[in-house]
């Protein structure tokens, strides 16, 4: 459970970061940072 509501977050941060928007920018490097610590802890499959 608790690794399907990461992918799902890892997605959704995946995708306002390639949306670039304007009013996430500030946020962008803490986002990344975050989306690549999930990839971390998540195990790929």
């Amino acid at each position: 459970m608790r690794t399907e509501i990461d992918l799902h977050v890892m997605q959704d941060i995946g995708a306002i970061i390639r949306a670039g928007a304007p009013a996430i920018e500030p946020l962008s490097a803490e986002l990344k940072a975050l989306l690549e610590a999930l990839r971390r802890v998540t195990p790929q499959g």
